[in-house]
């Protein structure tokens, strides 16, 4: 998790280091763990699902090598599927 101002978490890393924003950052103060936990999930999706549709529409925008080099790994694979 990417962590901004207040705590708020704003993004998400994975261990190779591809970063995906968060579409709305999720405010896990004064809540539960479980509850924050859920928002995150949530959260996730709706911003892989951003992103898959902006790699998706990128993909007749420019070149394929700079369109593979240009995106997260896992959109890429699933929006050449695409």
């Amino acid at each position: 998790m990417e962590f901004g101002e207040d705590n708020l978490i704003v993004g998400i890393r994975s261990e190779q280091g591809e970063a995906v924003p968060c579409a709305q950052p999720v405010d896990p103060k004064g809540k539960n763990v479980e509850h924050w936990m859920t928002d995150l999930e949530n959260e996730m999706r709706n911003s892989i699902k951003t992103v898959m549709l902006g790699c998706v529409i990128d993909y007749d925008q420019r070149a394929r090598v700079d369109w593979i080099q240009g995106w997260i790994t896992q959109c890429v694979l699933n929006g050449s599927q695409t």
